[in-house]
């Protein structure tokens, strides 16, 4: 076991299998937080219709742009996404919904796109702990079908 001080906080790291760590602090205002994780849990679906397969995602955010394709190969730092198809098990079956973290550190601008669709933009404000900085938020784009 290690013991570490930083800043006022004791931690005491506990087994390396748990994964966890017991943290204490005598500053009542140094607050416990969570790990890393993205600003943005984003769901992609089409109201209870298969995803098109030539759905594209794309970020704006302060760093640049990212994309993510439902098929192909996405070589992409700041938007993680994974294809959840209908049977679990086959990589071919119809699109239930896409599921992307989003690791911009701030505001973003998503735009989901596929022919037939309405294109759907959002603009997205990162929310902010003044102690934990950036808080996760769970957005979700249904699409709907073009009218004509």
């Amino acid at each position: 076991m290690k013991l570490l001080r930083l800043a006022g906080v004791t931690c005491l790291g506990l087994s390396v299998m748990c994964g966890q760590s017991a943290c204490s602090s005598s500053d009542p205002d140094v607050p416990e937080c969570d790990r890393p994780h993205p600003a943005f849990r984003l769901v992609v679906d089409a109201g209870g219709q298969p995803v098109p397969e030539d759905v594209l995602i794309s970020v704006q955010y302060g760093g640049g742009i990212e994309t993510f394709r439902a098929v192909g190969d996405n070589l992409a730092s700041v938007v993680l996404c994974e294809v959840h198809r209908e049977q679990a098990d086959d990589e071919q079956g119809p699109i239930e919904e896409i599921a992307c973290d989003l690791w911009t550190s701030g505001a973003a601008t998503v735009s989901v796109t596929a022919i037939g669709y309405v294109d759907d933009v959002q603009d997205l404000e990162a929310e902010k702990d003044p102690k934990c900085g950036i808080l996760l938020s769970n957005v979700r784009i249904t699409l709907v079908q073009n009218s004509r």
